[in-house]
């Protein structure tokens, strides 16, 4: 199963889980805040990322937005996976939500 990588200048990149929070962390810049979205699509962001001036992620709040619905600006990289299982693990995006998150791409152009 995957996951995405959103980063600010506009990439997206899909790893293969697992992933240890470590690196996890790596990639958002610190401390993660969970925001889940929908029961098989949750965001990694930094819980700080405010805080510290991360810059705006233009793919993140765009899919935020359409989904949750507010004008939330979602900063810094972040990660975009499918959500837990029961023992609390990470899942990986579906093919169907894969193919809606990496559709941002074209989105990001216009």
């Amino acid at each position: 199963m995957s996951y995405c990588i959103l980063t600010v200048d506009g990439r997206m990149y899909t790893k293969l889980l697992p992933a240890p929070v470590q690196e996890m962390q790596r990639i958002v810049g610190g401390y993660i805040e969970v925001i889940r979205l929908l029961e098989d699509l949750t965001i990694y962001a930094n819980e700080s990322g405010k805080l510290i001036g991360a810059p705006p992620n233009r793919l993140a709040t765009i899919l935020y937005r359409r989904i949750a619905g507010d004008e939330k600006i979602i900063v810094g990289d972040v990660i975009v996976f499918g959500g837990f299982t029961d023992d609390g693990d990470m899942i990986g995006l579906s093919a169907k939500r894969l193919a809606s998150v990496q559709l941002l791409q074209e989105v990001k152009s216009k």
